[in-house]
C-alpha cells in the first residue's frame, strides 16, 4: 500500500521513451512498454502496490509525461486494466 496518497499518472503522448522516470524509481515499480505503435515505449507501474508515491518518476521527467495524481484508485485501476500487452523491456544502464 503506498504510503502517501498519490501515484504516477503516464500521459503517453508526452513520452520521449527515455526511461530516465524507470531510472529514477529507487523501488523499481517503474518497467518501459512496447505499445501497439512499432518501437514506440512507455513507462507503466508494474507493482502499483510498491509505488510510495515519491515524485522521482515526474521530477526526472523532463518531457511532462508522468503526473502524480491524487485519483489513486482511478490509477491503480488504469495501470492493471490497460496495462501495454507487450512484456517489458529492460531498464537503460548508463
Amino acid at each position: 500500500m503506498p504510503t502517501d496518497p498519490m501515484l504516477p499518472w503516464v500521459i503517453p503522448e508526452n513520452c520521449e521513451g527515455c526511461a530516465d522516470c524507470v531510472s529514477a524509481c529507487r523501488r523499481g515499480c517503474l518497467a518501459m512498454h512496447a505499445t501497439a505503435r512499432e518501437g514506440v515505449y512507455v513507462p507503466w507501474l508494474d507493482d502499483v502496490g510498491a509505488c510510495t508515491g515519491c515524485g522521482r518518476c515526474e521530477v526526472t521527467c523532463t518531457w511532462g509525461a508522468i503526473s502524480m495524481t491524487a485519483y489513486v484508485e482511478n490509477a491503480r485501476r488504469r495501470f492493471a486494466e490497460k496495462r501495454p500487452s507487450c512484456a517489458p523491456i529492460p531498464a537503460r544502464v548508463d
